[in-house]
């Protein structure tokens, strides 16, 4: 018989190494492996599992600033784990919570691998939302608030449409429910069988839009909008602003070209309660979100689009009198 020392490299490693690497035995005719070539297979074995069990890349990175909402988190979650589309990462971006979110956040991560804990000190909402803009692995960004949720089709379906138009945004409209029946109203999702093709603008269009509004959080908050990363480029949340934020990042998207897909359903779902950030009738708030109008409006003066400018001037008178009354 054979030398015991002539084993196949496929009956030990279960792969055929190329005849021309390793010459054949002439007791038995095959190949014979010296420990050189033990070497080099083992290599080629460690590469191969390494590409089969080591996942790629996520398409989408969703984005979850995390701040003293430690009741609405675990549904939040499980809104975005529960998503027909699985090729995401879920960054849990904890902004220094004091209410035990951290802690759930990270026994949320032990249960599925998609999702990773990032722990900043507190430093609020724009801050939080851009280290998860840099730690992001994504094509595409989404940005969910920590107390809201969404459709389990919304992935799946805003990727589809962004693919198909190559929009830098495509979103959907908010729908706004009340924190007491909130859970009721999320999981009874009859007659939401289809989201069509929606509405594509080009950016003319688009900018167009955006001083319409049109409501529901179409195109003046972030919720709901799936952004193509490479073309949101060095655009973050202004980290000054506490409110009106994400519509100042909306406009540069806007403003530096972006053309827009928004879906005609409000798979958004947007939880009202007495603490959200964005509700809070302060001072403070009026003077972040007059800071965002005045902003935009400058800027509109500045490109020469003076009916939008025009537009936004009594956005701004309403604005300050409004702060005027809180004061």
């Amino acid at each position: 018989g054979a030398d015991q020392s002539c084993r196949t490299s496929e009956a030990v490693y279960g792969i055929v190494p190329e005849a021309s690497v390793f010459p054949a035995c002439e007791a038995c005719g095959r190949q014979k492996i010296d420990e050189e070539g033990k070497r080099r297979l083992m290599l080629r074995m460690i590469t191969e599992w390494v590409k089969l069990h080591s996942p790629s890349k996520p398409l989408i990175s969703v984005i979850v600033p995390v701040y003293q909402s430690a009741p609405y988190i675990d549904a939040c979650v499980r809104s975005v784990l529960g998503q027909t589309y699985s090729d995401f990462e879920l960054l849990l971006v904890d902004d220094g919570s004091k209410d035990g979110g951290r802690e759930i956040c990270e026994y949320l991560s032990t249960q599925d691998r998609r999702i990773r804990v990032i722990k900043q000190e507190h430093q609020g909402v724009s801050a939080a939302r851009n280290t998860g803009i840099r730690a992001a692995e994504g094509e595409y960004l989404f940005f969910l608030d920590s107390d809201d949720a969404i459709h389990p089709r919304l992935l799946e379906t805003l990727y589809r449409r962004a693919e198909e138009t190559g929009a830098v945004i495509t979103g959907c409209t908010y729908n706004c429910i009340q924190s007491a029946v909130f859970r009721e109203h999320t999981e009874n999702r009859e007659g939401s069988a289809g989201a069509g093709k929606g509405s594509y603008m080009k950016n003319p269009k688009a900018i167009e839009c955006f001083f319409e509004g049109g409501g529901a959080g179409r195109l003046l908050s972030i919720g709901g909008k799936l952004i193509r990363r490479n073309a949101a480029g060095a655009v973050r949340f202004d980290e000054g602003l506490s409110n009106g934020e994400d519509t100042k990042y909306i406009y540069e998207l806007i403003a530096g070209g972006a053309d827009v897909c928004i879906l005609p359903v409000s798979w958004y779902y947007y939880r009202m309660h007495k603490s959200n950030v964005s509700r809070m009738q302060t001072l403070a708030a009026y003077k972040s979100m007059y800071r965002t109008e005045r902003y935009i409006c400058d800027h509109e003066w500045k490109s020469g689009r003076k009916a939008n400018a025009e537009k936004e001037e009594y956005v701004l008178t309403r604005r300050m009198l409004d702060g005027y009354m809180t004061s």
